[in-house]
């Protein structure tokens, strides 16, 4: 790899190491420091190692080990089962940190045997998936597609990773004993545990297998956009009631099938992933104007500038994706006789 090659590919893990803790904690505006500049930027220190690490961890894992994204779908809900069961501990708590609504839905899709809400499992767990990791590694990957299932890093950059995610977690358990009066059991604990193990088996023992490319015609990126806002659009819909809880399973189940079928096409492409993946990060970061942070209080001023900064994030991020795969498709061909042109093979 030439010195250009590496900064750039160095310049996707920052941006993927930057772009994870916003997406997973500053889309949704629900904390009190929607609409305060200083301490967004500030609290990146602590995202950052907790998001962006882990992120990039799990992308360079699955990587590696051609994983592919079946690899990269457990390992992200592994990751969503140890923040939320394991570090901050909110699946198992009956009124975290006194947000408002959190009691009455932990009671309302209560699983007693276990102690957590259901809504909040698939909310917290699905969230970490979709935010936290998939959406931005999908985004990411596209800005540079030859580049998207190579590893990134070397063996320095993987430790210095893995610590600072170790340090960022540590810091947010922590912070959890220390503030919060309620704490998961030792039962609780055990059994996250276990299934984030078997969640890392499967993600190795399922992500190897080889899968052939089917000659089908896969859907386009229009299509692909529709189709996910449309679903996405209908699992944000759903009330948190046992009901909704049902409805959102389905829909999540609907969703994979034809997720796996037309990236199963030759058709697919790194940046129908980064539509896919851009998709709940966009429809979070919208729906955040119409509801107002559950902590604290923000002008309305600041909360909707907030709120538009982040929608333009996401935008910006696919629109970089979708541009890279038409300047790569205009460089395939030559002007003149709109055949391959020798000069640009290497795209």
């Amino acid at each position: 790899m030439t010195k250009s090659s590496r900064i750039r590919t160095w310049w996707l893990a920052l941006s993927l190491l930057v772009l994870a803790p916003i997406c997973a904690e500053y889309l949704s505006a629900y904390d009190d420091s929607t609409g305060h500049p200083a301490t967004l930027l500030g609290n990146l220190i602590i995202f950052i190692p907790l998001y962006g690490c882990s992120a990039l961890l799990i992308r360079e894992v699955a990587r590696r080990a051609r994983l592919g994204w079946t690899g990269i779908l457990l390992l992200a809900t592994a990751f969503g089962l140890v923040e939320a069961g394991l570090i901050d501990q909110s699946l198992y708590s009956p009124d975290y940190r006194g947000l408002e609504g959190w009691a009455a839905t932990y009671a309302a899709t209560l699983i007693a045997p276990w102690g957590m809400s259901a809504v909040h499992l698939l909310g917290f767990v699905g969230g970490h998936v979709m935010l936290s990791i998939c959406g931005p590694i999908a985004l990411v990957e596209a800005w540079r597609p030859n580049r998207s299932t190579e590893p990134w890093l070397r063996l320095p950059g993987l430790v210095i990773t893995a610590l600072a995610y170790a340090v960022g977690s540590a810091l947010v358990l922590f912070w959890h004993l220390q503030t919060e009066e309620w704490h998961a059991g030792p039962g609780q604990l055990t059994g996250t545990g276990l299934v984030v193990v078997a969640l890392v088996g499967a993600a190795v023992l399922v992500g190897r297998r080889s899968r052939c490319k089917r000659d089908a015609s896969g859907p386009g990126l229009g299509l692909t956009a529709a189709i996910a806002l449309v679903l996405g659009g209908a699992f944000h819909s759903m009330p948190q009631t046992w009901p909704g809880f049902a409805g959102s399973v389905v829909l999540l189940v609907i969703a994979g099938v034809l997720l796996d079928r037309a990236a199963s096409t030759r058709r697919w492409s790194a940046t129908h992933a980064a539509i896919v993946g851009a998709t709940p990060l966009f429809l979070t970061a919208a729906l955040a104007f119409t509801y107002d942070p559950m902590i604290g209080e923000v002008t309305t001023q600041a909360k909707y500038a907030h709120n538009a900064v982040m929608v333009a994030i996401v935008v910006l991020a696919l629109m970089v994706a979708v541009l890279r795969r038409s300047g790569r498709q205009r460089m395939r061909l030559s002007p003149t006789t709109g055949t391959t042109s020798s000069t640009n093979r290497h795209w």
